[in-house]
């Protein structure tokens, strides 16, 4: 290796160095503020002072995991102290995307119960996190090509269907071309054998078993045709099915929403048939 690769690997694996080490201590220097953004709200009574330092906390990006889970939790119970209840569910979203593990028992403080306002609220956000992102898987599935799905099709059948989200569907179309196509088979093989009687059959033969192996010929003859002709009518059913079908809208039909029971809140599971 000569020595101007040698001196910038060098170069590139201090910086590597320096930028990982940079993380925990920057994350180091933010734990005195965040231990006084909660001693304001907690200890001192000044909630307004403590959100609005909690606010700041929560959009740096110094932070590790756990003390961005922690600066919105106690972001999220400060709107709450204030009455700002919207406020309080934004930020109780931003910790449930944040941390997906964070639990109703994490909103504990300081080994007592949470309180069912928090509760209520958090309920609240994780619901709305979840509607938000079966709206996204909405917009995903309308954004799926039936042109895409149509060509699919055309090439393998059943392939489109899986495209756009209908198993069951696929593998049926799938099933009925490749049936189809076996037939196809079977019957072109009876024909070949039939159409090799027929041209092979010895002189002297009788007219009536001459006339036999000829109908035998013939209709097999047809029946491999109508067998071909069944392969193309599912082959082009699929790929048409594909083009007009659409995505699979089913997941469209499932929602969440948050109601309030007592102290706490109840999440109502609804689907459209």
């Amino acid at each position: 290796m000569d020595a101007p690769k040698w001196k910038s690997m060098v170069l590139l694996v201090a910086l590597a160095f320096v930028l990982l080490g940079t993380v925990p201590c920057a994350a180091q220097t933010m734990e005195p503020q965040i231990e006084q953004a909660i001693d304001l709200l907690l200890n001192q009574g000044k909630w307004d002072d403590a959100v609005t330092k909690l606010t700041e906390l929560s959009n740096t990006s110094q932070l590790s995991d756990p003390q961005s889970t922690q600066v919105l939790k106690f972001l999220a119970i400060g709107n709450l102290f204030l009455g700002q209840e919207e406020e309080a569910v934004a930020s109780f979203k931003k910790l449930v995307r944040r941390n997906s593990n964070f639990t109703i028992d994490d909103l504990a403080i300081g080994g007592d119960e949470p309180s069912p306002e928090a509760i209520r609220f958090f309920g609240q956000a994780v619901v709305e996190v979840r509607q938000e992102e079966l709206l996204a898987l909405e917009a995903q599935l309308s954004q799926t090509s039936r042109k895409v799905a149509f060509m699919r099709s055309l090439a393998l059948p059943g392939w489109g269907q899986r495209y756009q989200g209908y198993r069951g569907r696929s593998y049926m179309l799938l099933g009925l071309t490749a049936g189809s196509i076996g037939y196809a088979v079977w019957t072109e093989m009876g024909f070949r054998d039939a159409r090799d009687a027929y041209d092979g059959a010895p002189r002297g033969t009788g007219e009536a078993e001459f006339e036999k192996l000829y109908t035998d010929y013939k209709d097999k003859g047809d029946l491999a045709d109508l067998a071909l002709a069944l392969v193309g009518g599912f082959w082009a059913l699929n790929a048409v099915d594909a083009a007009i079908q659409g995505p699979n809208i089913t997941r469209r039909a499932i929602a969440l929403q948050a109601a309030p029971a007592g102290d706490g809140v109840q999440l109502v599971f609804s689907k459209r048939f």
